[in-house]
């Protein structure tokens, strides 16, 4: 006997629903733990990614990279934006849970505890490049193509032994005299990437401070008889000690040597080196994160790290410059970018006691960033059962018809102009309330205790029954005061609020891993060419 089996036919409604479904279901649980994509709107992160709104860069984030590990020092990360939470913010992670962090001469110093000892926090090798690529010193129009003079336009013409040869080329002409050309204006923080006209923020014009930390290449092809080719680097935050690279063409009778100041670093691949008369050898000199490197065709030949001081010293100018000690040498496609500079924001200070568990986040547009170094945090109380309820300083929102305001709580003009008009706040929840006239108090934040904001964050959605009179700013708040403390100030609140800096370890949502629709670039367009698409670093 033989048995058979029958399959019922499941009909066409039921089928297609059935694997709908499944896609959706596969959709989301793909979007909640593996890859979600964003589009960026504001310019902190920039040149690195290119924010605008609309149309800024869309990123692709790794979720499963912070449910599998812990996030690291200067990965770029996607995180809830504590003080208003249903808005996500992408910054770069600079402070670690449990170090204390001093932000010194641009770069980022950690120690273990409160007291120090105080270490440079070092980028590994790919992400230094990555930035040193996305901001370039001077255009590169001004670099690759010397013809006409250009070259002029931003260095210093030495007063003889200088042209520019048929092949666009400079010719330096050194003979027993050594021979430099120099940067016509000093480093500065101030963007000249591709995308840095188009910007709104213009801070970093503004910004006059010494960037040291720069990577400095050349192309070089010197004749026979010449000396030694040189590079130097000078950091305005240490004038007094300038990096010169010094490069021996073979005949020479001196050897390849570094000097950091009168120290001269101790390697001997370098030492060995010789460059060949008519041979063109690529040269990258870098200082970054105390750090040197010496690279010849692609190959590091010499590295060394050094010690400087947390405290910031009398600054001069940042200057490179490049030459011979002797003879002649024709030079093209020079390069010179910078790193990241990490700069102040007024009443943050330059020194952040990160708590466990937490983390900081800051921009790599520094001048133009309201990051961790700013978050602000303000809060009032309900005065028909005590509750408080806290917010972002400028009332942060994900709603588009409710942008970022001078205030919060604040008074929006669309709304009928008497007493009876709603007051809004947006808390921390990301919820937009509207609220009666005096049916709540300002708090004072800065009078309660934990006053680094971390704890403070516990108070939200608690009762405070009997605030003190220090702790009240002003009580019952009414339609007219609000006006008038609002009207022409912006930040009202903010002597009663306190600053919030970290971002809970559970609020970070993942990695950005690359950028899969440039700014600027079509769907359309992108099916139609082939597009290298930026990984993010």
């Amino acid at each position: 006997m033989s048995a058979t089996s029958t399959v019922a036919k499941r009909g066409f409604w039921r089928t297609n629903i059935e694997a709908f479904t499944v896609a959706v279901v596969m959709a989301l649980l793909i979007k909640q733990f593996a890859f979600e994509a964003f589009q960026v709107p504001t310019e902190s992160m920039e040149p690195a990614i290119i924010g605008r709104n609309p149309g800024g860069d869309r990123i692709i984030v790794d979720k499963a990279a912070a449910l599998l590990g812990d996030p690291q020092r200067f990965e770029v990360q996607v995180f809830m934006y504590p003080l208003s939470q249903r808005v996500n913010y992408v910054k770069r992670l600079m402070g670690m849970p449990g170090e204390t962090l001093k932000i010194a001469h641009g770069d980022i110093f950690t120690a273990p505890n409160l007291a120090g000892p105080f270490s440079v926090a070092r980028k590994d090798i790919g992400v230094q490049a990555a930035l040193f690529d996305a901001n370039p010193v001077i255009p590169a129009a001004d670099w690759t193509d010397f013809r006409g003079g250009r070259i002029w336009n931003t260095w210093q013409r030495p007063a003889a032994g200088a042209s520019v040869d048929p092949k666009g080329q400079l010719r330096l002409e050194a003979g027993p005299v050594e021979l430099l050309v120099g940067l016509s204006a000093p480093v500065t923080p101030e963007r000249h990437d591709p995308l840095a006209s188009t910007r709104r923020g213009r801070a970093d014009e503004t910004i006059r401070l010494p960037v040291g930390d720069m990577r400095f290449s050349v192309e070089v092809t010197p004749e026979a008889g010449a000396g030694a080719l040189i590079m130097r680097i000078t950091d305005g935050t240490q004038v007094t000690t300038p990096m010169r690279l010094e490069l021996a063409v073979e005949g020479a009778t001196t050897p390849s040597r570094l000097m950091h100041g009168a120290r001269v670093i101790d390697c001997a691949a370098l030492t060995a080196t010789r460059l060949k008369p008519g041979v063109s050898t690529r040269i990258v000199f870098e200082n970054a994160d105390d750090r040197l490197r010496v690279l010849l065709d692609g190959t590091e030949i010499c590295r060394d790290e050094y010690k400087q001081s947390v405290v910031p010293l009398a600054g001069g100018e940042s200057r490179v410059a490049f030459g011979l000690t002797s003879g002649s040498a024709s030079f093209s496609s020079l390069g010179l970018e910078r790193d990241i500079y990490t700069t102040l924001f007024d009443g943050s200070g330059d020194t952040f006691h990160v708590p466990a568990g937490h983390y900081l986040m800051l921009g790599d547009n520094s001048a133009n960033s309201l990051d961790a170094r700013a978050f602000r945090m303000v809060g009032i109380r309900m005065r028909d059962d005590g509750r408080v309820l806290l917010g972002d300083l400028e009332a942060v929102s994900d709603e588009f018809d409710s942008p970022r305001q001078d205030n919060n709580p604040w008074l929006d003009n669309a709304d009928a102009s008497d007493a009876e008009r709603p007051h809004h706040f947006m808390d921390i929840a990301g919820n937009h309330l509207r609220l009666s006239n005096g049916s709540y108090d300002i708090l004072d934040l800065t009078q309660f205790p934990n006053k680094d904001g971390v704890g403070l964050m516990q108070l939200h959605g608690t009762k405070c029954d009997k605030p003190s009179d220090a702790q009240l700013a002003h009580r019952a708040m009414d339609t007219r005061t609000l006006e008038m403390l609002t009207a022409h100030a912006p930040h009202a609140f903010r002597a009663r609020s306190v600053l919030m800096h970290y971002v809970p370890r559970h609020f970070v949502l993942g990695r950005a891993a690359f950028v899969f629709l440039p700014a600027g670039d079509s769907i359309f367009d992108s099916l139609f060419e082939l597009k290298a698409y930026r990984v993010i670093r």
